[in-house]
């Protein structure tokens, strides 16, 4: 017994944020924010395709690996690229706040 077994490519795109972490919390005095992520589909790496955005400051860069300063506030980080025929993204959480008054007697000016 044989049967044909009609299997598709799965041509997705995943987008993956490896850095920073869900819901990472920073302070000023921490920025600016290093952003790592890799994308992948069956057609190969897109990494350096990836273009970062935040609900607060917008698009912040492309690229695999990049550096930006936030805003403060409760931002979603957003990853996405593509393949050229379908998008993976991924959202996380990071938290911006104003650095603690304890914090300053030991900060450089």
């Amino acid at each position: 017994l044989s049967k044909d077994i009609d299997i598709q490519e799965d041509d997705s795109t995943e987008a993956f944020i490896r850095q920073p972490r869900y819901g990472q919390h920073f302070y000023e005095s921490d920025l600016p924010v290093v952003f790592e992520g890799i994308a992948l589909s069956i057609t190969g790496d897109f990494s350096d395709h990836i273009v970062w955005a935040s609900n607060i400051d917008g698009e912040l860069g492309k690229g695999r690996k990049i550096s930006a300063r936030l805003s403060l506030g409760e931002h979603r980080i957003t990853a996405r690229s593509s393949n050229g025929m379908t998008t993976g993204q991924m959202t996380i959480p990071v938290f911006v706040e104003k650095d603690p008054d304890f914090l300053r007697q030991y900060q450089r000016n």
